[in-house]
């Protein structure tokens, strides 16, 4: 996947890949044009991040998305009335 240069090149895999990224820099980040101002500049600080997976089950994609989605809410309304 990552020596595609284009999406046309990639290949269909039995696989889900996942890139999270923590913090993304924006524009003006001398890739193209100057330098950011400092007060606009990404500074690494420590971070906590917390993962959950689980078993989707059957179904298609677009019915383990929507049951999956249904879930995250009913526990977030659960946790919100506590």
């Amino acid at each position: 996947m990552t020596r595609a240069a284009h999406t046309c090149e990639l290949h269909r895999e039995n696989k889900v890949y996942l890139q999270a990224d923590y913090a993304q820099n924006g524009l003006d980040s001398a890739s193209w044009g100057p330098e950011a101002l400092p007060q606009y500049r990404l500074r690494p600080l420590p971070f906590h991040l917390k993962w959950q997976l689980g078993a989707a089950g059957c179904g298609s994609v677009w019915e383990q998305a929507r049951g999956a989605w249904k879930a995250l809410a009913e526990s977030r309304a659960v946790k919100s009335n506590e």
